[in-house]
């Protein structure tokens, strides 16, 4: 098949999809087009309302599968940048990036982020301290355990990958870190109170700050560990329990 045959059920298939409805009707309720809605101009919804979802962010399975298999035999940098986006290599990359933008601006404040956290409340400075600690062996994972081995990238394009075929496992490798980092966050968010956020009654037998930690998010060795020994995957449940709870849908 030739690529301008390809090309050519691209545009038909874009064609097809957009005669379609662009906007899902939600349990009955009136929903407006997000093409026809202004930021913040709430006077054309009723009292009650859903907002609607374009259907190109959620377009029907089998037109997308026919979608990405041409994008795959076009060897399209679109399709490439979806899948790469999660590949450890590039996550290394905007990490470095965030770490080198903090230490500038910081750099430039009188007495640096330590000055900061000592006028802080010292509840709100152990946070704030935790947090960066947290980002920090973020990193190290990616590095380390996800294989990124101080690697970046910028190409986000498989196809034309600096790695060759180590991308798969690149990628792979990053998608399982940010499932590692999804329950991590679940579990700092749950296990240590935030003087900022206060839950509301219905939420709080999701939180466990007068529980014991059993996860030290500072130790490397033991967040490697407690993805083997079943601690990770005892927080992968409680968030799996609360989003059917909530809305009756598995977790991202």
């Amino acid at each position: 098949m030739s690529k301008a045959t390809i090309k050519n059920q691209i545009e038909s298939l874009k064609k097809k999809f957009e005669k379609g409805p662009k906007v899902r009707r939600f349990r009955g309720r009136r929903v407006v087009p997000i093409d026809r809605w202004q930021l913040e101009d709430w006077t054309m919804f009723p009292d009650q309302y859903h907002m609607g979802f374009s259907l190109w962010l959620h377009p029907p399975q089998e037109w997308w599968k026919d979608y990405l298999a041409l994008l795959w035999k076009l060897e399209d940098p679109t399709y490439a940048w979806q899948v790469c986006v999660s590949c450890a290599a590039q996550e290394v990359g905007e990490m470095k990036k965030k770490f080198e933008k903090d230490r500038e601006h910081w750099a430039r404040q009188e007495g640096g982020k330590e000055k900061f956290y000592q006028s802080c409340e010292p509840s709100r400075a152990n946070q704030f301290r935790l947090q960066d600690a947290i980002e920090q062996m973020k990193y190290r994972i990616l590095n380390e355990h996800a294989g990124a081995n101080n690697r970046t990238c910028t190409l986000l394009n498989f196809f034309k990958c600096p790695y060759g075929k180590e991308y798969a496992a690149l990628i792979n490798a990053g998608r399982n870190a940010e499932q590692l980092f999804t329950n991590l966050d679940w579990y700092h968010s749950h296990w240590h109170k935030d003087p900022g956020i206060i839950p509301s009654q219905d939420e709080l037998k999701w939180y466990h700050f007068n529980d014991p930690e059993f996860i030290d998010l500072t130790n490397y060795d033991d967040i490697i560990e407690a993805t083997k020994d079943g601690r990770i995957q005892k927080i992968a449940k409680e968030r799996e329990a609360y989003h059917k709870d909530h809305t009756e849908q598995p977790p991202p």
